[in-house]
């Protein structure tokens, strides 16, 4: 009998949508009418209270969603089949790190923004290549990924020395959670270009990075965080088991059993 996993990279995905909805819905409200005249934000409100729960309960069920996936490679098909659908994500990543690249580099000019924008450049190449593969359905060369990672950590310095005079953490926890969610979710990624497969990380860190880059939306880096988010939402790993994996266990199984029989008729 063929098995499958509980889940499907089509339906983890569009549950963290609808509470990344859900949450950007609170945050705009939030930041809207909780903002006060000396630029910070009203504590212990309940819009408030209710984004950290829902952000708590978002995060357990995605984690007990990918507790079904294993550490083993071989219980799994190919890590990224072919999908259009995960090539425009790709694209659309790549059009977000450019126009937040532009942004940076209009909003002030110095070294880091310079640098910024020039691997904004390299940055949405790669996402070209990636979205190549994702069309042809193969495994890219763990450079592309090494080249995204390069870009998510030093953006991450660029926006931290932004946020970092900021008193309250409640103005920028959205949006750092986010990069840094995605950074990781980079290197998970580069593993899984090298064969080190852990879909149980590379998943949750996506997920996580989707919620996030939602509720990150009200926030300056809007396309950066908009681009992500669609890359997030169409370039989940499979998380179909492979029914070879059942069929080969169940022989294995089967082949114990006769063993054991024979050994007691004799």
């Amino acid at each position: 009998m063929k098995k499958d996993s509980l889940l499907r990279p089509s339906i983890l995905p569009v549950f963290t949508l609808i509470a990344g909805a859900i949450g950007f819905i609170l945050r705009t409200i939030f930041l809207k009418t909780q903002m006060g005249p000396d630029g910070l934000l009203t504590e212990n409100h309940p819009l408030s209270i209710a984004l950290y729960i829902l952000c708590a309960c978002t995060l357990a069920v995605v984690f007990v969603c990918i507790l079904p996936l294993k550490l083993l490679p071989r219980r799994y098909r190919s890590v990224f089949r072919k999908s259009m659908r995960s090539s425009f994500g790709c694209m659309f990543a790549g059009i977000g790190i450019l126009i937040c690249g532009m942004q940076q580099l209009l909003q002030q000019q110095n070294i880091l923004n310079m640098i910024i924008m020039i691997l904004s450049f390299v940055t949405a190449a790669c996402f070209g290549f990636l979205a190549y593969a994702r069309q042809k359905g193969s495994r890219p060369h763990y450079l592309v990924h090494a080249g995204i990672i390069v870009y998510l950590m030093l953006n991450l310095v660029c926006q931290y020395r932004i946020w970092s005079p900021e008193p309250q953490l409640a103005l920028y926890f959205f949006p750092l959670m986010a990069s840094v969610c995605l950074m990781f979710g980079a290197y998970q990624a580069l593993c899984l270009d090298l064969h080190k497969e852990d879909r149980r990380a590379y998943a949750f860190l996506n997920q996580a990075a989707l919620f996030f880059c939602f509720l990150s939306l009200p926030d300056s880096q809007a396309a950066f965080y908009l681009g992500m988010g669609i890359y997030c939402a169409t370039n989940l790993c499979s998380m179909r088991v492979s029914h070879a994996y059942y069929e080969g266990k169940k022989k294995e199984e089967s082949e114990t059993t006769e063993t054991a029989e024979t050994g007691e008729e004799a």
